[in-house]
């Protein structure tokens, strides 16, 4: 991208030169435009023309539309590497009727036939997946056609990146992998737990798991009772220094005693010196620990 943005601007000379053709008094007015056109090539790139036309005019250069034009570059690299990977998994989604499994399974089918997206319709492919902030990128016109045409080469690239966007986020799953498998597939099977619930938790073995849940919060209620009360024996007696009491019966208030400006300065100093000597005792602990 910044390299074509350099080019436009390195460009600028070439393009200067062309606007000079039409105010050349050595071409004739009944010169042809065709020849104009040519002589115009010759100086600037046909392909540099709209970039460097975009540039002259300040308008914003369109990175996204660079970004896919270039995915259109490498579609024998991803249709090499990536096909025969993706044809060989089984991807489960959370959402049985996500658009991208959708997609997905169109494609599947598609190349696990033989074929390849570019000997179908493009008006049949499921477009779901295609979002508003990437169908323009998605669709070309041809001069002659008056409605846009899918590239599908384009399309077969998002599915793949759409893909690996929910695998990282958990929305898809690979059974039997070993980074993107559902959390379920590390259960016990829902059939066999209804069935053998009981010989299951003997087999764990788990007291928690074996121990009726009324018993085990009521033990887990009566020690956290027991953890209130010594906390607040504590503040009574005067024994947590961090907690200042004041006011008496109803009144009865509590506050966090806050350090003064000047034990804060100190304790910062204590601090610092501590971190301050924690790489010497890192150090000096590798050492010892690789002699």
């Amino acid at each position: 991208m910044q390299q074509a943005i350099d080019e436009a601007g390195a460009n600028l000379q070439a393009a200067g030169q062309v606007l000079e053709l039409f105010i050349d008094d050595s071409i004739p007015d009944e010169t042809p435009f065709a020849a104009i056109k040519e002589k115009a090539f010759e100086l600037l790139n046909i392909e540099s023309f709209p970039v460097v036309s975009d540039f002259m005019r300040n308008i914003a250069f369109d990175k996204t539309a660079f970004e896919w034009s270039y995915y259109g570059t490498l579609r024998h690299k991803f249709k090499l590497n990536l096909r025969h990977l993706f044809c060989n998994l089984d991807f489960v989604c959370l959402v049985s009727d996500e658009p991208l499994l959708e997609s997905i399974l169109f494609l599947q089918e598609l190349l696990r036939q033989g074929k390849t997206p570019r000997q179908m319709n493009p008006a049949n492919f499921p477009t779901g997946i295609i979002g508003k902030n990437v169908q323009r990128y998605l669709y070309t016109r041809a001069e002659e056609q008056k409605k846009k045409t899918l590239e599908v080469d384009r399309y077969e690239f998002l599915v793949y990146r759409e893909l690996r966007k929910a695998l990282e986020a958990c929305d898809v799953f690979v059974r039997d992998s070993n980074e993107f498998r559902s959390f379920d597939d590390d259960l016990i099977n829902a059939e066999r737990w209804n069935k053998d619930k009981d010989a299951i938790l003997q087999e764990i073995g788990a007291p928690i798991l074996l121990t009726p849940i009324q018993d085990t919060l009521a033990a887990l209620k009566q020690e956290l009772e027991a953890k209130y009360k010594s906390v607040n024996q504590h503040i009574e007696s005067g024994d947590n220094k961090h907690i200042k009491i004041t006011g008496s019966g109803d009144k009865l208030r509590w506050a966090l005693v806050y350090p003064s400006e000047e034990e804060l300065t100190n304790s910062l100093s204590m601090l610092n010196c501590r971190v301050s000597a924690w790489p010497t005792c890192f150090g000096s602990s590798l050492k010892e620990q690789d002699t």
